[in-house]
């Protein structure tokens, strides 16, 4: 009952944390294990890992579904929820995703999607690519988008239904076919939605984002819990990672790159004459 009720990232963080406190405690070889470990012993491994958040976040949930009666209230945790970035700084708005960030989502979205027998949820992770590579909202993508056409290099799609006046008749917009090391995406992703939308399962027009298995759409927080887990083995608090952390990354290498005010508009679909000549554009907001 408790793995169907909880959340699949929920689990992975407290399989994973277990299985790295029972090999620390082995290491040390002094008889502590899961029963007789006390509070300094906890400290120094919380304190020693390189996802401290994680680890504190996981060590409370075992505790409190699990029943392990570890000491926590007498340990000296380092702060956790806050941060000026995924990497530690404070910070009160959702961080920008940063390069390392996307690249370890591009490994683990070709790792998930094994080659079509895979992680069924691999698409989860596309979404967020997508939204580094295409600067557009989450929920513009999951249902409203479908893939149009496949050009050389890239690939046009179609958002049936923008949110600016302009485009709420639905607007065409396109990311490139492969991730910056190199890997096609695009074949296993255009083969899968060729192949549903065809099936009993799927419908013209129909959306992009969904399970290979059972065919479901994803929720936006789904998507987002599946891609904070894969941020894990490079972020120290990927719960601070939201949605907006990938639309903004496009933005904000425009800023450091200087590009100019138009070049900036033109990333996402903000293309408006009003908007260039603006003082305050709508893609310096989610600029960093």
């Amino acid at each position: 009952r408790l793995c169907n009720d909880a959340e699949v990232p929920t689990l992975h963080r407290a399989v994973t944390t277990a299985d790295d406190l029972r090999k620390w405690m082995e290491e040390r070889n002094d008889g502590t294990n899961f029963i007789n470990v006390q509070a300094v012993v906890l400290e120094v491994f919380i304190w020693q890992s390189n996802a401290k958040t994680r680890v504190v976040t996981a060590l409370g949930w075992l505790c409190r579904h699990l029943g392990f009666d570890w000491p926590m209230n007498q340990i000296e945790k380092p702060k956790i929820g806050r941060g000026s970035s995924a990497l530690g700084m404070e910070t009160r708005q959702t961080p920008a995703a940063q390069p390392v960030m996307v690249n370890q989502l591009e490994t683990a979205m070709r790792l998930a999607e094994g080659a079509g027998s895979g992680d069924p949820t691999w698409t989860a992770l596309l979404a967020s690519w997508l939204q580094t590579a295409g600067c557009l909202r989450l929920g513009h993508i999951i249902t409203r988008s479908l893939p149009v056409e496949r050009y050389v290099g890239w690939v046009l799609f179609f958002c049936k239904k923008g949110k600016q006046k302009h485009n709420r008749q639905g607007f065409y917009w396109g990311v490139p076919d492969e991730t910056s090391e190199g890997w096609d995406w695009a074949t296993p992703f255009l083969d899968l939605y060729v192949k549903t939308r065809d099936s009993e399962h799927g419908k013209a027009m129909m959306g992009c984002i969904f399970r290979t298995d059972d065919f479901q759409f994803f929720t936006p927080r789904a998507v987002n819990l599946i891609t904070q887990a894969a941020m894990e083995e490079v972020v120290d608090n990927p719960q601070l990672l939201g949605t907006y952390s990938w639309r903004r990354y496009l933005a904000t290498m425009g800023l450091a790159a200087s590009l100019t005010k138009a070049e900036r508009l033109a990333l996402g679909d903000w293309q408006d004459k009003d908007l260039i000549a603006s003082e305050a554009p709508v893609t310096l907001r989610y600029a960093e």
